[in-house]
Parts: structure tokens; sequence; C-alpha cells
């Protein structure tokens, strides 16, 4: 089963290291990542750090897989949707920062995909423009 891309570059108006510092504390994901109330996680995070997030309805664990400065930092959601990684690529821009997100699915099977495909719960698109936009705000502050 090939896996599902979904990305979204866009520019941020300040520099890749405030951005990345951002991206890499616990304790300011609240501020960008949609829904999420409150994460957890030991200071400083490295490859293999594990990050807890609480949403409303549940609670989600995980893994940092790559973790670059100031260009890179990715994870893989342990629990409880276990075939979602998440990547964030940064890049010079002049006075800004290219912010690039994606999320990839591994569908555990035909039939896991066929239901998504037809019968899709989440907008990933919208989600991930969310993100941005929260990143945004949460970096002007």
């Amino acid at each position: 089963m090939r896996a599902v891309t979904y990305s979204l570059t866009a520019s941020v108006p300040v520099a890749m290291d405030r951005v990345f510092d951002l991206l890499i504390d616990p304790a300011r994901m609240p501020e960008w990542v949609p829904a999420c109330r409150a994460a957890s996680a030991p200071t400083p995070l490295e490859r293999g750090s594990l990050i807890k997030l609480q949403f409303a309805a549940r609670e989600a664990e995980l893994e940092v897989i790559e973790l670059k400065r100031p260009s890179a930092f990715a994870w893989v959601e342990r629990e409880p949707r276990r075939h979602w990684r998440t990547s964030f690529r940064l890049n010079f821009a002049g006075g800004l920062t290219s912010v690039t997100v994606q999320q990839i699915w591994m569908p555990p099977s035909l039939g896991t995909w066929l239901r998504a495909k037809f019968f899709p719960k989440r907008n990933v698109a919208a989600r991930l423009d969310r993100l941005v936009q929260d990143l945004r705000k949460a970096v002007s502050k």
C-alpha cells in the first residue's frame, strides 16, 4: 500500500531559529498544534524523545524521529494514530522562513485506504493550514 502525503508550504515572517525553537518547545505546542490543550516531554527534546499531547477527547503520544537544528523536525504518532508521520522543513527566505509541513499516512490495509478515500473523517489540508496560521501567531508573541 502506498503512502498518502499531504504538504503545505508557507512563509513565516521571523528568523529560522525562532521558528525552530517554537517547534521543539513542548510547553508551547498547545499554541500551534490545532485542538491541543496540553503537552509534556523531557526538555530538551532529542531524537527518540516522547511527547504526550492532550486533546479534548483523546491523548496522543509522539516520538521524535528527526531533530536537526535549525531546519528539520519530525515525529511519528505512536498512539492512537499509529500510521501518521509529521515533518517540518525550514528554509531561509530572506527576512522570512519558508516552512514546509508534511503529513504522511501509511494505510495499514486496502480497506482502510478505501474507507478514508470515500468516507473522510478529517480535512487534512484545512488542518495543515490552521497549524501554519497558529504557528505564525505563536512565533510573533
